[in-house]
């Protein structure tokens, strides 16, 4: 029979015991950073204390890491313009609404910051190195790029005007949501996104005076360049942040094959940066000279397509008539590809219809501004062809334009430069109610990388009655 005391004893070890076993348990209950592996949970360990402005950059609030999205809330600057808080702000909310079925408060930067938040531009939570992106310390963000950037609790979306804020917000969520049994997690320990380094003197405003920025571009098919294959994935990128720097009104597109339309689709025209037309060709087939066009600044008001080889999405004459949003004026721009002349016959019958179908289009439309582009498969040198397309009645806005930014060809071939006062195939030619003020070959930018043509876009003004 045991003594008293030993009983004690004994039931000071079994307290003991317990005790020790539920502190071994809270232990690993509050050490795990994940419920399901996917979510961290915020510790007072990952806390730090927010600078305010007046004494240096801003330090956020909790270190990175993931969270659920709906944890998040939209910061603009105090007096931010009407571009940020009436139209990028209510895309953002209705963007993330849409995808992700959660919404986000929006608020200005003089509320106090919170631990999570979405952070557009320049704003009294940049941190360090948020600043010197801005001054110009790693390069001139505020001119050039956009980034969707990651500093503790926090992204950073950055872009010099609103297409370019679209672009890293559509990054951001891309690279950084995920779905969880917690819901929609949007991770700041993920992948950045900076856009392409643009290394460009070109001034992308539009020339004083000009109406309109058209652009042609022939973005080379992935099977048919002197590399096969030259994938799409990477140059598409590319191309959408050489067209978010131009901001070109609209684009005349080459060689655009399905690869291209899917994902030209997904980065520019499902978020509403750009808008399509002349989609389909008259066999029903994605058409391969297609457009993209602005739809902050003209409207489509009717498309179609003309064929230079029956039913093909090749070979075609595409007509588009748009109309500016600002002052309503109405303009034709035309796109086309006609064979090469290496073709023979089929460049010499796609031609001669190319400059039938031309000539009665402009007859059609002799009050508006008439605007053709693409890739032409005719150099300005070859002088007995390229006079019979000027013939209808159009000029060369390279020719004629009051400033000429890059006299440069635009037919590169794969990995080479353009050439200084090189030939071109691809040329914007204009009505004589519309005039050109400013005509760029873009040289910079690792087009050579892109495509083997260069894009070439015109400044142009209409001549109003």
């Amino acid at each position: 029979m045991k003594s008293k005391k030993s009983k004690n004893k004994s039931l000071l070890i079994r307290v003991c015991g317990i005790i020790l076993s539920l502190s071994m348990l809270f232990t690993v209950l509050t050490a795990c950073t994940k419920e399901n592996g996917d979510l961290e949970e915020t510790t007072a360990a990952s806390t730090t204390t927010a600078a305010t402005t007046s004494n240096g950059p801003f330090v956020p609030l909790v270190k990175e890491g993931p969270a659920p999205l709906s944890d998040y809330r939209i910061v603009y600057a105090e007096g931010a313009s009407d571009m940020i808080v009436k139209q990028y702000v209510p895309w953002l909310q209705a963007r993330i609404q849409k995808l992700y079925n959660v919404s986000l408060e929006a608020v200005s930067d003089a509320t106090e910051p919170a631990e999570r938040e979405i952070v557009i531009g320049d704003t009294n939570r940049s941190t360090e190195r948020i600043g010197n992106y801005f001054e110009g310390g790693y390069w001139p963000l505020a001119e050039y790029r956009s980034a969707a950037i990651a500093e503790g609790g926090n992204f950073y979306l950055l872009g010099y005007n609103i297409k370019m804020l679209i672009y890293a917000a559509e990054n951001m969520l891309q690279m950084n949501t995920r779905n969880s049994q917690n819901g929609i997690i949007l991770d700041t320990s993920g992948e950045w996104f900076e856009s392409t380094y643009f290394d460009t003197k070109d001034d992308y405003n539009l020339a004083k005076d000009a109406d309109i920025r058209i652009m042609s571009y022939n973005i080379l098919h992935e099977d048919w360049g002197e590399v096969v294959p030259t994938p799409v994935a990477g140059r598409d990128k590319k191309v959408a942040e050489l067209l978010l720097y131009y901001l070109p009104d609209v684009v005349g597109l080459q060689e655009v094959s399905d690869t291209w339309h899917s994902s030209l689709y997904d980065i520019l025209v499902e978020p509403g940066i750009y808008a399509r037309a002349c989609v389909k060709s008259n066999g029903d087939a994605n058409n391969m000279t297609t457009f993209l066009y602005n739809p902050d600044t003209v409207k489509l008001v009717d498309e179609y397509v003309l064929d230079l080889d029956n039913n093909s999405n090749i070979r075609v004459f595409a007509v588009a008539v748009f109309e500016k949003l600002s002052d309503g004026q109405r303009f034709v721009v035309t796109n086309t590809h006609p064979a090469p002349t290496d073709h023979g016959d089929n460049y010499t019958r796609n031609i001669t219809d190319m400059i039938t179908l031309a000539k009665q289009e402009l007859a059609k439309y002799s009050e508006l501004p008439f605007i053709m582009t693409g890739d032409f498969n005719t150099y300005e040198t070859a002088t007995e062809t390229y006079s019979k397309i000027l013939g209808i009645g159009v000029v060369d806005a390279k020719a004629e334009a009051e400033t000429v930014v890059n006299n440069y060809g635009s037919w590169l071939g794969w990995g080479r430069k353009p050439v200084l006062n090189g030939g071109s195939l691809d040329h914007i030619l204009i009505s004589p109610n519309a005039s050109s003020k400013l005509y760029n070959t873009v040289k910079d930018n690792d087009v050579q990388h892109i495509s083997d043509h260069a894009p070439v876009y015109a400044d142009i003004s209409f001549n109003k009655k």
